[in-house]
């Protein structure tokens, strides 16, 4: 979550750095995203054996976590509101 909004708040700080309709920020994202991508094609190891992912419904998931699904579902919708919304008043 914090690398997640480290990362959302360092592409608005980039904005500052160039023009946003030019090359250049594109190919600075481009290289970043590139260069995060490094250590994990370093790594070594194999990759698990995954089984058959099994069906979870919403009621099922309710009734083994009760708060968790309530508040992923509160936690959710409240992201998606703030995030909708900085499109509206981000240009001014």
């Amino acid at each position: 979550m914090l690398t997640q909004y480290a990362g959302l708040i360092g592409g608005q700080a980039m904005l500052n750095l160039a023009d946003p309709s030019g090359f250049r920020l594109f190919s600075l994202v481009a290289l970043l995203i590139s260069l995060s991508v490094i250590p994990i094609l370093m790594t070594a190891k194999q990759a698990p054996a995954f089984s058959e992912p099994s069906h979870v419904g919403l009621v099922q998931l309710y009734r083994v976590s009760p708060l968790g699904t309530l508040g992923t579902l509160s936690v959710g919708m409240a992201q998606s509101g703030f995030f909708s919304m900085g499109a509206v008043y981000g240009p001014g």
